[in-house]
């Protein structure tokens, strides 16, 4: 049998897939609705702009150097990580800053953002603060130029369709396409497309919550695997995927694994052959199948409980 590319790196242990298989088969899976504090609540237009601003400046909340992640605080609380990112944009339309709107958002510069996501005390500053600006100015100039400024009204265009979505996402909005690249060795073309496939899946998961208060998205089996930090490390905590001693040596002692490399583009590869053939074996075994978004929920839920650490990469992609 040929062995691929990023098997240099890691393995995907078969047998481990096929038992964790079995287990998801007879769990009744269901799917966060984001309803946290951190999210809008109510099932209005509002919730679909804030996933479409805030999933376009996703990324990267842990400091390369330290480890540490992102934090800030709010209503009285410390948010860590993403949910930290997703609290200083609820801190700023709490503070009457039309982070919504398009013509907000083409004016945003560096120190806007950097007082945005103002950290708590001890943490570090959210790193790549230029690149958000500019992923911000980005959403803003093609949400009003071509989708009537609104993420709502680009959902519609799309009519509701996943696949579509997504594609349209990555085709028009830099922001969001910027998560394709070449091997550096082979040049071979790896679509990853992860925030364009976070937006939709967050926000299927509030649409089945809302009593139809928002409309539910067509063909949502057809949604790629979301290949980020959090789901090799959940995968790899599981046994499913194993890393060579080099690359887990550099992950565990967070040595950077910098953005587009093999070792980086193979953990992140393995990771959709590892989600995408979980999903089969697991449909395979079930009288109702599930799709994308009830798996990287049953998937990360256990990556939070005594995992190991995740690869360290500064990146835009996630």
């Amino acid at each position: 049998m040929r062995k691929e590319w990023w098997e240099k790196y890691l393995t995907v242990n078969a047998r481990q897939l096929t038992a964790f298989a079995e287990i998801l088969a007879r769990e009744d899976l269901g799917v966060p609705d984001w309803r946290g504090p951190v999210f809008p609540s109510e099932d209005n237009g509002q919730f679909i702009e804030f996933l479409g601003v805030g999933n376009a400046i996703n990324f990267c909340a842990t400091d390369p150097v330290t480890g540490e992640k992102f934090a800030t605080e709010w209503r009285g609380k410390r948010w860590v990580g993403t949910f930290g990112i997703w609290a200083a944009l609820r801190r700023a339309i709490e503070a009457r800053r039309n982070i919504l709107e398009p013509a907000t958002l083409q004016a945003f510069t560096a120190a806007d953002v950097a007082r945005i996501f103002e950290p708590a005390p001890g943490s570090p500053s959210l790193p790549l603060i230029r690149e958000r600006a500019m992923q911000l100015q980005n959403v803003g100039t093609v949400l009003a130029q071509r989708f009537n400024g609104s993420f709502a009204w680009l959902f519609d265009y799309c009519g509701w369709d996943v696949p579509r979505i997504v594609e349209t996402l990555t085709i028009f909005f830099p922001a969001y396409g910027c998560d394709r690249w070449l091997h550096p060795a082979t040049k071979e073309s790896i679509s990853f497309d992860n925030r364009a496939r976070l937006l939709p899946l967050m926000y299927e998961g509030r649409a089945r919550a809302s009593e139809g208060r928002l409309r539910t998205l067509r063909r949502v089996e057809q949604l790629g695997p979301v290949a980020d930090y959090d789901a090799p490390k959940a995968l790899r905590h599981l046994g499913v995927l194993v890393y060579t001693r080099a690359v887990a040596n550099a992950v565990d002692s967070g040595t950077m694994l910098p953005s587009g490399s093999e070792e980086e583009l193979a953990i992140r590869w393995a990771t959709c052959v590892a989600m995408s053939t979980l999903l089969r074996l697991v449909n395979g075994r079930r009288e109702q199948p599930i799709s994308m978004i009830e798996l990287d929920f049953a998937i990360l839920s256990r990556g939070r409980v005594k995992a190991p650490r995740h690869h360290v990469t500064l990146t835009t992609a996630y």
